[in-house]
């Protein structure tokens, strides 16, 4: 198991320590810039592994919130209409 893991790993050590041409400017900046990504990444993770089981968990043990009513309603459906259910109002004429 040792040597599949060994094997790439020296592969890219010898590839990385070996000079070559330079074809391009690399900034020194860049480091800054992969760190800032890696934290990133390693946060981002972590957060996300422990807020997601926090809200499965507060909405299992939390307060169940009940849902708004209108000021005057008891729950009722609404029977100002006639009972016939058409829409008009029966005090209109036309």
């Amino acid at each position: 198991m040792h040597a599949r893991i060994a094997l790439p790993i020296a592969a890219l050590l010898l590839l990385a320590l070996t000079p070559g041409d330079a074809w391009a400017y690399v900034d020194p900046g860049i480091i800054a810039a992969l760190f800032q990504a890696g934290y990133a990444a390693v946060f981002g993770l972590l957060a996300a592994w422990v807020f997601r089981p926090w809200r499965y968990l507060s909405s299992l043990f939390g307060r169940k919130k009940e849902p708004p009513q209108a000021a005057g309603n008891d729950g009722k459906a609404d029977r100002s209409g006639p009972e016939s259910g058409d829409g008009k109002n029966p005090d209109e004429n036309g």
